[in-house]
């Protein structure tokens, strides 16, 4: 395409070009002021909003969050996260997407919420300014929000029958919606089972040790136990390195042969760094076993070189490093605590970066170990006396600046500064001189110390000749203790080709699991510890008992339990009794309430894995809630229901 150009053949008047003169030179002046003026006009403008109110739904199918503006700058909304997913489901009820200064508005988050759960909610203008807001979903408005719970209290027999059933745990009830159950579990009612009882034939280690094996090879209880430990396979980084010592010198005439003071506090094993700078172009020769990551000198220098070196229990003062050419120079050195052996990770540097100007800047530097807690350097090396004057943003630790003399030719100067920071990536930005000269810069990083202490273990156990063809067929393990320092042992059983889930072992005593995977004379089990992730504590368990126990006789498992709130205050308007259940088996469970002397329904097929709500206004101060399997005859499967949390439910 090409561009006509019209002419004119009379000549613009002296007024006129004055005019257009004056014109252009007023807009290139107001461009140049806003562009220096970028970072003062940003602060003073200021984005700042606040959620101060979370209103939920009676029936928790929305919750509307009230926003203010308190900045001075108008801030439009722009996404929506709830527990760290976006969400499309929202929308305005009240006021403007765009918020003004010192408005509100109120937006309504669609979404099925459960009662008593804890949501945090994220809110994101478009120029990406984060507003966060937590809350505990109650009807009503958080500011006014009073709500009344009571939560369970104790078991109970208040029909005089016998409970048939057990709890794993009982607390896990009398608390709020935390992911910690209570298993309850179906007793066998039934009368005379005969069942085959096996023990498991031999072990494998995987990793871990074990004790007296022999001593689980029994078909009950006897106090004598095949006790089993954890074992150390090491863990993940630690934290970030950090800089023990440092020290910096400098050779003021020209010479070839330079010194270079190391840090006064040394320890074996630290990761010991130099950077030398010279006035121009050179060769340079290093001591041996000192590792060279960075050294250019562009084209007219001065020449900048790195090296690395990991610490001996017998470091001397200083070091030589010898030019090619006579030159002066300046360097500083640095001894790294808590850094990964070097001669593993050593240092890495970013590729070569010179110019010629007053702003020093490395080019970009991509570990190859990937995102970890590193350790960032960032150097530069002028030819002249100028020291810095400013140094690179978020590089707040360790700014130092020097030269080697004041001579205006033969001169040369250093800067460095620090940083921790986590990252898989490092665009350092730059220097700046008190003057423009010829440079060099590099960012250099150090890899962080790994951890020592990850136990775990992992054992299994073979049956070569099991019975399998029964109507029932159970794996029973007995445990001593099954928590040991927060931690406890899960199961699981082989299908022929991995490993599938039979359950942890939550309880003191009897763990009995239903097998899936019973149907062939050769059968294991695995045994794990629960925390597989940089677990510094080595734990220890004891085992009385590992069987197999299978019976084709008549089984009926029953579930019959009460628990009962007690010193329930009327005057909170109780309204509603809520029941969270976890996971469930195939039955269904039905909850009732002792009602003047008798068991009346509240519901039928609680859910799973959700708030069960029922409504109901408590008249008095006691109440009695019974938990009961709807198969109570010829079952010949036991079940086991996941309750979290029960309580009395009373609106603000």
């Amino acid at each position: 395409m090409k561009f006509r150009i019209l002419k004119n053949k009379r000549a613009l008047s002296p007024a006129l070009s004055g005019i257009i003169l004056v014109a252009v030179s007023v807009t290139y002046a107001f461009v140049a002021a806003s562009w220096l003026g970028e970072i003062t006009l940003n602060v003073m403008s200021l984005e700042e909003l606040k959620i101060t109110d979370c209103e939920w739904a009676q029936d928790f199918s929305h919750a509307d969050l009230t926003i203010k503006n308190i900045g001075t700058q108008a801030a439009t909304l722009n996404s929506i996260q709830v527990n760290g997913k976006t969400t499309e489901d929202f929308e305005i009820v009240e006021g403007n997407q765009r918020i003004n200064p010192g408005r509100s508005a109120t937006i309504r988050v669609s979404k099925s919420f459960t009662l008593s759960t804890k949501y945090e909610f994220k809110l994101t203008t478009k120029r990406q300014t984060p507003i966060k807001y937590v809350s505990v979903s109650q009807p009503g408005s958080e500011k006014s929000n009073e709500a009344s719970i009571h939560y369970i209290d104790l078991i109970s027999d208040v029909d005089g029958s016998p409970d048939k059933g057990s709890h794993s745990n009982f607390a896990h009830q009398q608390g709020e919606h935390n992911g910690l159950f209570d298993a309850i579990l179906e007793a066998d009612c039934g009368s005379g089972i005969t069942s085959m009882v096996q023990y498991p034939d031999g072990s494998t280690t995987n990793y871990g040790t074990q004790l007296d094996f022999i001593n689980a090879q029994e078909s009950s209880p006897d106090g004598d136990y095949l006790t089993i430990h954890e074992q150390n396979l090491g863990g993940d980084v630690l934290g970030y390195p950090s800089i023990r010592s440092k020290s910096n010198s400098a050779q003021s005439h020209n010479t070839n042969k330079h010194t270079i003071t190391l840090p006064e506090k040394i320890e074996e094993g630290d990761t010991l760094l130099v950077v030398f700078v010279c006035d121009g172009k050179e060769q340079i020769s290093w001591e041996k076993e000192w590792m060279v990551i960075y050294e250019d000198g562009g084209k007219n220098g001065p020449t900048m070189s790195i090296a690395w070196k990991k610490a001996t229990d017998k470091e001397a003062q200083t070091i030589n490093v010898n030019t090619k050419g006579s030159q002066q120079s300046t360097h500083l050195s640095y001894a790294i605590q808590n850094a990964n052996d070097p001669t593993i990770n050593p240092p890495e540097a970013s590729p070569a970066s010179s110019g010629n100007d007053d702003s020093p800047d490395a080019k970009e530097l991509t570990p190859s170990g990937g995102l970890k807690s590193y350790l960032w350097l960032a150097f530069y090396g002028s030819d002249g006396k100028f020291t810095a004057k400013d140094y690179p943003g978020k590089y707040t630790e360790n700014q130092e600046s020097y030269k080697s003399s004041n001579s205006n030719n033969d001169a040369c100067a250093i800067g460095a500064a620090t940083r921790e920071f986590m990252s898989s990536s490092e665009d350092t930005r730059d220097f700046k001189m008190k003057n423009s000269e010829e440079w060099q810069a590099a960012t250099v990083l150090v890899y962080p110390e790994q951890a020592v202490d990850d136990y775990e273990l992992d054992f299994e156990y073979e049956w070569i000749d099991a019975d399998y063809d029964e109507t029932s067929e159970q794996v029973c393990i007995f445990v001593e203790t099954a928590t040991q320092d927060n931690e406890k042992l899960v199961a699981y059983e082989w299908n022929g080709a991995t490993w599938q889930d039979l359950g942890p072992l939550d309880s003191n005593g009897w763990n009995n699991f239903t097998s899936s995977f019973l149907n062939g004379p050769s059968y294991a089990i695995n045994i794990r510890d629960k925390d597989k992730t940089n677990d510094p504590t080595q734990s220890s368990w004891n085992i009385d008992c590992i069987i197999t126990e299978c019976s084709s006789t008549e089984i009926n498992y029953e579930l019959d339990i009460e628990v009962q709130f007690k010193e329930v205050n009327i005057g909170n308007n109780y309204e509603q009794i809520c029941i969270y259940m976890g996971s469930t088996t195939a039955e269904p469970l039905d909850v009732y309430i002792w009602n003047d002397g008798n068991w009346e329904m509240l519901a039928s097929n609680l859910l799973q894995n959700q708030w069960n709500n029922m409504t109901r206004t408590i008249t008095q101060n006691t109440v009695t809630l019974r938990f009961l399997g709807s198969l109570e005859s010829n079952d010949v499967i036991q079940d086991r229901w996941e309750i979290n949390s029960v309580l009395l439910y009373g609106p603000p």
